[in-house]
């Protein structure tokens, strides 16, 4: 194994740190079994779009660890209506409160199988352009990419840092194609002119960044360890070919620099109409608004940097501030010092404190 780089060092004890969650000062408060959350090993989702409506059918599937003594888990829920829960292959009790739903355990302690069946009509976290007038010639339905987006479309049982595999099958129209978090492992017939598209993510990753695209969408394949890929509309091709060109090579810069393999089992990039909003990074995936594929080289290394950086719920700034110095570090490779140094003064997005805080951490001679 190579020497890690300095730099990267300092990076990751830094981000470590603001991992740990720890308490400032005083010792740990005994802490009610039941208000602990569940522990989610692995999500199993399957979920049914139309290209004519915006409400969508689904049944996700939790195994989740409980602590002795727990009698409810609680699901983070915006605007989803469920419509039946099970608990160990048995109908279980459930009610809705503020802020989601809550499950009724009646024994506690061990791994238990969460089947829950819902409808939702989404006012955010999924975005619909299937009716949008500007967009009639690309109907697309896609999750936002933020962390905040997903309860209206997956109730989560855990905190937002929690890890998980996960398995997610997106049911489209044939002439439809779908891209989630994960590898695409298999493409299954579900009649009614439907096809099932079968994704699944092996390494634990936060479910809270979940993320998935459906529409008419065409792939072109840019790298293969891992497989790199960027969807979009064939009216778009061209712009998308220029854009994402490079991620392959950003992906391979930030393994080796970082000396960690790709946190994914493989990165794709979907471009979606200009109207849409709150866009953001999944795991494994990133979605872009269509006016951002004249933009240069330093946001996408950004989008991809962040691919290995899982912010803190104690200190978010820090995982976006390491994430901007991977994303100069990439230029100072491919285009040079000057590139690196025009890019961490440029100060029109991170806040005039933002390399002080960075000079402090690590030191200016590490830049050099």
């Amino acid at each position: 194994m190579r020497p890690v780089p300095t730099l990267a060092l300092a990076l990751a004890a830094a981000l470590g740190a603001a991992q740990e969650g720890l308490p400032a000062g005083g010792g740990a408060k005994e802490i009610p079994p039941d208000a602990l959350p569940g522990d989610l090993k692995d999500l199993d989702l399957r979920i049914v779009l139309s290209s004519a409506s915006r409400t969508f059918t689904a049944r996700a599937t939790y195994r989740v660890a409980t602590p002795a003594g727990k009698r409810s888990l609680f699901f983070a829920a915006r605007k989803i209506a469920v419509n039946a829960v099970t608990l160990d292959g048995e109908p279980a009790a459930f009610f809705q409160e503020e802020g989601g739903i809550r499950v009724v355990i009646p024994e506690a302690g061990g791994d238990r199988t969460v089947v829950m069946a819902y409808e939702s009509r989404p006012m955010a976290g999924v975005i619909p352009t299937i009716d949008a007038p500007t967009d009639r010639d690309r109907p697309l339905i896609h999750s936002d990419g933020t962390a905040e987006g997903v309860p209206y479309w997956l109730p989560l049982p855990s905190g937002p840092d929690d890890l998980a595999t996960a398995t997610v099958t997106v049911v489209v129209p044939k002439a439809w194609q779908a891209v989630a978090t994960g590898a695409a492992v298999e493409r299954k017939d579900e009649g009614y002119d439907r096809i099932g598209w079968v994704f699944r993510e092996r390494t634990e990753f936060p479910v809270a960044r979940l993320a998935f695209a459906a529409g008419p969408l065409t792939e072109t394949v840019t790298g293969s360890t891992p497989p790199v890929s960027h969807w979009t509309v064939p009216a778009l091709q061209r712009a998308a070919d220029a854009r994402y060109g490079s991620a392959a090579r950003m992906v391979a810069y930030f393994s080796r620099y970082l000396d960690r393999e790709a946190p994914f089992a493989r990165l794709a990039f979907v471009t979606v109409p200009d109207g849409a909003v709150a866009i953001g990074t999944g795991a494994g995936m990133v979605l872009e608004r269509d006016d951002r594929l004249d933009d240069g080289p330093g946001s996408l290394a950004e989008a991809v940097a962040a691919q290995w950086i899982r912010p803190s719920p104690n200190d978010p700034s820090t995982a976006a501030l390491l994430v901007r110095v991977l994303r100069g570090l990439y230029l100072r490779e491919t285009q040079g010092q000057e590139a690196f140094d025009a890019d961490r003064l440029d100060e029109s997005t991170v806040g005039p404190n933002y390399w002080r805080r960075v000079h402090r951490a690590v030191g200016d001679d590490r830049f050099r």
